[in-house]
């Protein structure tokens, strides 16, 4: 059984990143599980996820971007959940959150920790790449200051998709080329949805690809 932790994006909750992944979590068998968890920071919703809600709903962000704290924090945070409810084979993070977890791992490797709490991350329309080490929430400008993303990956996001395409490029360009695998589907959905076939096979093989690199190297 392969093990994910998913973590939603901002200003969504787990009832919708449950939806918005249903179908190829669905192509992929039941060989998975996904294990959801919901963001501790109350924030409004991401106006994109409107045809999602169901009435009354609340949502959430995995970091408070206007905090002191920086990133560091919040790496505990994830570490923390991470050991006490897994093990976890792999991390599946949308948007922000994908910026994150991508920060939590280059600051491992910069470390010379090469023992991740994740063996592969999928990242679902990357957020960009944060300054791991800043005091404050801010874009990495100089990516090649720290080592890639040690672990195998997967890097999703739609070609149509104006306001995730360039962010999830950038993080992409920071995973190990040789164990990543980028797909850029053709939807009209960040996520593939059963609607597009072939977007969703694509999905579904980028995936596959990334836990086999995973459980097989």
């Amino acid at each position: 059984m392969t093990r994910v932790l998913c973590l939603h994006g901002y200003g969504s909750n787990t009832k919708i990143f449950e939806a918005q992944t249903a179908a190829f979590r669905r192509e992929l068998g039941p060989e998975f599980e996904w294990h959801f968890v919901e963001g501790g920071i109350s924030v409004p919703m991401d106006p994109e996820l409107q045809e999602y809600c169901m009435g009354e709903e609340n949502f959430f962000s995995f970091f408070d971007a206007t905090s002191n704290h920086g990133p560091a924090k919040y790496f505990t945070e994830i570490e923390s959940y991470a050991t006490s409810h897994g093990p976890f084979d792999l991390v599946m993070a949308m948007c922000f959150s994908g910026s994150l977890v991508a920060a939590l791992l280059m600051h491992k490797a910069h470390l010379g920790r090469h023992h991740q709490v994740f063996k592969g991350a999928i990242f679902l329309s990357g957020g960009g790449v944060m300054d791991p080490t800043a005091s404050t929430f801010k874009p990495l400008e100089d990516a090649s200051a720290y080592a890639k993303i040690p672990i195998p990956t997967a890097n999703i996001w739609g070609a149509s998709d104006e306001i995730h395409r360039k962010t999830a490029a950038e993080l992409a360009l920071v995973c190990c080329t040789k164990i990543n695998v980028t797909f850029i589907h053709d939807a009209d959905t960040p996520i593939a949805q059963s609607r597009d076939k072939k977007a969703l096979a694509g999905t579904v093989k980028a995936i596959r690809r990334t836990v086999d690199e995973v459980l097989f190297s």
